[in-house]
């Protein structure tokens, strides 16, 4: 029977306003829903006060389902109404200018000559947690003036920056509603959505009213409060390192969710405290900005290639455990021709404070960089992006090269998940930007580390053999990229055969030195 579009929408309608009603009372009501646990130190559901008010049946897709249940609050520096557009608004073709100017373009890395750019913005702002964003539909506007009662169809995938761990896709219905006066409250909720979707994944995710609570706070901070409760919907196999990390929420629940916001809005509010956008620091320091933006968003994408159906794609996973793909790139931001793709995760048995201050420290680069071929690293600038001191943009140069070439890279420390990406950029070209050349001339191929905790905070890892456990430690996902060659008619067998191998070996040869550094 054909859907009845009037009936669907209203049916819509009534899950979306269920869905908030259920959302504001696990906001507002601490006990007894939410107890801290004492083994993950998250706050999780308490499933028999839950289902006192929810019947158990009610909404689950499982007879046995397993459900991520987490919460957490923080204050972001970032403007309550701005922050409520922003998730309103995941998706623009023509984004309003008015935001634009308020948003100073520096949130998402671009500027007034980029604002054309700005067609996902979800995933510009935050590429390390979403992989997709888009609005299907709009269902109802909701009042201009607050956004009150906007409801909209939603299509997200959120990912975790490793090869082994699968994308999460939702349909959602996205909803707000302002409570108060500068409070705000959005609720999310898993919608059947198969419509125009160019796949239906036979195992899945759905999510129970989550969302947030928005409020406005003095100098244009908010607090903000979030509710991530996910429901498995199969038995999707998670790799064993990560087991840990997912069943405590970290990977994909609400802590994480809300360090990303805190991170994004610091940089943005600590460049602009710093005075990195006055006129007369000069317009290669913007330009650098916007191509460190596009830096981080260019490593983050490289995790959705892997497993997809493309069939101008070739991918396989090689015996060192290292996941190896191909691309034919014709697009201005990267170099055009054959990029090779190869990225591991792996387990070392040290701190991410620890992997990442060896992994960001100059000196020690040319022990695992093959771009400096043993040659010491100077730095010759740094930017601060934050409060933390490795939060920053740097361009480094490897010495005794024949290759004039810099490196510039961006590292961003966080307690849910770090990053270090970086990209060999010719000299002529960092020479253009710091005279304020358009970033999207610059085509470049980002590579890096992902460094993320094991589990929660003072876990032990769990013990390989009948030894002592081991001692809690960080996972790490080495990715790169590299132009295989600039012709896009070569042969995928001599890819697979010759540059393939090429590439396994690389990273493996990686993976070695950093374990070895820590073992």
């Amino acid at each position: 029977m054909k859907p009845n579009p009037e009936l669907e929408k209203l049916l819509m309608i009534d899950i979306a306003a269920s869905a908030m009603k259920e959302l504001i009372e696990l906001l507002t009501i601490d006990q007894p829903f939410w107890i801290k646990s004492p083994t993950e130190g998250q706050y999780v559901l308490d499933h028999d006060s839950y289902y006192k008010m929810v019947a158990r049946s009610k909404g689950f897709r499982n007879p046995n389902p397993r459900i991520e249940s987490s919460k957490d609050s923080a204050v972001v520096a970032m403007d309550a109404r701005l922050l409520v557009d922003l998730y309103l608004d995941p998706v623009s073709l023509n984004y309003p200018f008015s935001l634009i100017v308020k948003l100073n373009f520096w949130l998402v890395g671009m500027c007034f000559n980029h604002f054309h750019i700005l067609q996902d913005k979800w995933v510009d702002v935050f590429p390390t947690f979403f992989s997709k964003a888009e609005t299907i539909s709009v269902l109802k506007g909701g009042l201009l003036e607050n956004r009150d009662d906007s409801l909209q169809l939603f299509h997200e995938q959120v990912h975790m920056l490793s090869p082994a761990m699968q994308q999460r896709d939702f349909y959602l219905l996205r909803y707000c509603r302002q409570i108060e006066t500068g409070v705000w409250v959005i609720a999310d909720v898993s919608y059947n959505y198969f419509r125009g979707a160019s796949h239906v994944s036979q195992t899945f995710y759905w999510k129970h009213p989550s969302g947030c609570m928005i409020e406005e706070m003095p100098n244009g901070l908010s607090r903000v409060t979030c509710i991530e409760r996910v429901e498995v919907v199969d038995d999707v196999p998670v790799h064993t390192m990560y087991d840990d990390l997912v069943n405590s929420t970290l990977a994909f629940g609400a802590k994480r969710w809300i360090s990303t916001l805190q991170r994004t809005f610091e940089r943005y509010a600590f460049l602009k405290e710093a005075g990195i956008f006055n006129d007369e620091l000069g317009i290669g320091n913007e330009s650098m900005i916007i191509l460190a933006s596009k830096l981080i968003k260019s490593y983050c994408s490289i995790f959705s290639l892997f497993g997809t159906s493309d069939l101008h794609q070739l991918s396989e996973l090689t015996k060192n455990g290292v996941h190896v793909t191909s691309r034919k790139n014709t697009s201005p931001d990267l170099p055009v021709g054959i990029v090779i793709i190869a990225a591991s995760s792996f387990w070392v048995p040290a701190s991410p404070e620890r992997v990442f201050s060896y992994l960001n420290d100059h000196l020690m680069r040319s022990q695992w960089d093959i771009l400096c071929n043993g040659s010491r690293v100077c730095k010759i600038s740094q930017t601060p992006t934050g409060q933390h001191s490795s939060n920053a943009i740097s361009v480094l140069q490897p010495q005794n090269l024949r290759e004039e070439f810099m490196i510039f890279q961006e590292s961003v420390f966080e307690q849910t998940g770090s990053l270090i990406v970086y990209a060999p950029v010719e000299m002529t070209r960092m020479l253009e930007l710091a005279t304020g050349v358009d970033p999207a001339r610059v085509p470049i191929l980002a590579s890096g580390f992902a460094i993320t905790p094991d589990g929660p905070d003072g876990k032990d890892a769990p013990s390989t053999s009948t030894s002592k456990p081991l001692p809690a430690g960080s996972l790490i996902t080495a990715a790169f990229q590299i132009l295989a060659c600039t012709a896009l008619s070569v042969d995928d067998k001599d890819v697979s055969t010759y540059v393939f191998p090429f590439a396994d070996a690389l990273v493996n040869r990686v993976v070695r030195v950093i374990k070895n550094v820590f073992d």
